[in-house]
């Protein structure tokens, strides 16, 4: 059986680790990128069946981020989840003005994002 993919993209390595090793468990393949430029070259070159996206990367313009990965999926609907330690109700209303499909808040649990993934028909 093939492994959905995970793509996930956070300059902070820790953080990647502890999406991609709860992505695992729910038995997806994961892909960790630290830079805009890398998540480009994994959309245009693999293929990704969600997305997570750290909302404060340094040096990222996040929503020219998202535009990119949307114009890049070729006609594929991936959900991008957006990653945040802000806590901030602005944010959450800032990544829907941007098309982000959920935010979900640091720290993350396997229960939070298996019930995101089922709402979201990742599984």
């Amino acid at each position: 059986m093939k492994h959905k993919v995970c793509l996930i993209v956070d300059n902070k390595s820790v953080n990647g680790k502890v999406i991609g090793s709860i992505a695992r468990s729910l038995e997806f393949q994961t892909v960790n990128v630290s830079s805009a430029d890398d998540a480009l070259s994994f959309i245009t070159s693999g293929v990704a069946d969600v997305v997570f996206l750290d909302w404060h990367m340094d040096n990222t313009d996040i929503k020219e981020l998202m535009k990119n990965i949307r114009n890049n999926v070729q006609g594929q609907v991936v959900p991008i989840i957006i990653a945040t330690e802000d806590p901030q109700e602005k944010l959450r209303h800032e990544a829907y003005d941007i098309d982000a499909d959920a935010v979900i808040h640091k720290p993350i649990s396997i229960d939070q994002i298996a019930t995101l993934f089922d709402k979201l028909s990742v599984f």
